[in-house]
């Protein structure tokens, strides 16, 4: 990729476009001097309001700052997961993300809990940007990207939720799935496939986590119980009744 592009989508609102690459700051330099106007979510939209401006301008203002520019035939990925998004049962609201330096790539793998696809996706190909489904009562937050080779497909995965505290990698994590770029097919495979598998992933990751969490008390009971009997310390030192005392205390906060 080169070291500032400019991706260009439509959206419902009239074209949208996004600043990318590690010298990124050159093609917001382009943009903002072609007449497109940055929103609080990074991506730049060109108003409909903007007398003259057009991509065509553009391009001549991004060959003078050194920048290319790159016009998708997707639509727009803040769009695609709105529609999502309304169709899906509860209350769901969609963010688009923009990971403008590839770095901020790089950050976003240890928070993706998933098993298969996306997260080899997200060590090894660049994804600039891509898009949050939040359920607003759940906390549930799924992440979707542009399938990479793909003209059409999305590829859907979830982040690990703060409680299990689990990434890429857990072998407990759901597989992502592969999404159809129509609305209606594409949250009909989000809730009769996805998230059940999500749901059975959380349930059998707290069972894990749980299991281990008593074998751990249980251990420490086990030693606790043994110091008791002996009325010493682990280093044979003489357990006095208010050091048991303290001990029993530690035991129970440990626990």
């Amino acid at each position: 990729m080169a070291d500032a592009q400019i991706f260009l989508s439509h959206s419902r609102v009239g074209i949208v476009a996004i600043a990318v690459g590690e010298r990124y700051p050159w093609a917001r330099s382009a943009l903002a001097e072609s007449g497109f106007r940055l929103g609080k979510d990074g991506v730049y939209r060109l108003p409909a309001d903007a007398s003259g401006a057009t991509t065509s301008d553009l391009v001549r203002c991004a060959v003078r700052h050194r920048v290319s520019v790159r016009t998708s035939s997707r639509r727009y990925v803040g769009d695609a997961a709105r529609d999502i998004a309304s169709l899906l049962p509860g209350r769901w609201r969609a963010r688009v993300e923009v990971y403008s330096h590839p770095v901020w790539q790089e950050d976003l793998v240890p928070w993706v809990w998933d098993s298969s696809e996306l997260g080899r996706v997200l060590q090894t190909e660049r994804i600039p940007y891509a898009a949050t489904l939040i359920d607003a009562v759940h906390g549930t937050t799924l992440l979707l990207v542009e399938r990479p080779g793909r003209q059409l497909d999305y590829r859907l995965g979830a982040f690990g939720t703060e409680r299990l505290d689990e990434g890429y990698g857990d072998p407990h994590a759901p597989r992502s799935i592969v999404l159809s770029p129509l609305p209606g097919r594409a949250a009909h495979a989000v809730v009769h496939r996805y998230l059940p598998a999500y749901e059975h992933a959380v349930h059998a990751r707290r069972t894990t986590a749980i299991t281990t969490a008593l074998q751990d008390i249980r251990a420490e009971h086990d030693a606790w119980q043994t110091m008791v009997a002996s009325g010493r310390y682990s280093d044979d030192t003489p357990l006095s009744a208010a050091a048991l005392g303290d001990a029993a205390q530690e035991f129970l906060g440990r626990s």
